[in-house]
């Protein structure tokens, strides 16, 4: 029979920083998670493409960032990106 693990506790900079004891753990966060080495990431945000739209098989990909969409109602026209023949502005 598998034994459902309780979650671990948190890492964030705060939980880390207060010596709180956690009943839930069963220990604070700093104990749990020691000298352990954290590594954070964080993320930017995503640049904006400026996109350049080519007609494949079944739809439209972007030749940059290479998004894509499916339906025989896309069209690529120099770059730009039609539906219904009505240019769509992404």
């Amino acid at each position: 029979m598998d034994k459902i693990l309780p979650p671990l506790p948190p890492c964030d900079e705060e939980s880390l920083t207060k010596n709180v004891f956690d009943s839930q753990f069963r220990t604070t966060a700093r104990d749990f998670w020691g000298d352990n080495k954290l590594e954070r990431i964080t993320l930017d945000e995503p640049k904006k493409c400026e996109h350049e739209f080519m007609a494949t098989t079944d739809g439209v990909t972007c030749e940059k960032c290479h998004i894509g969409w499916i339906g025989k109602e896309m069209e690529a026209r120099d770059g730009k990106l039609y539906v219904h023949n009505q240019l769509i502005e992404i």
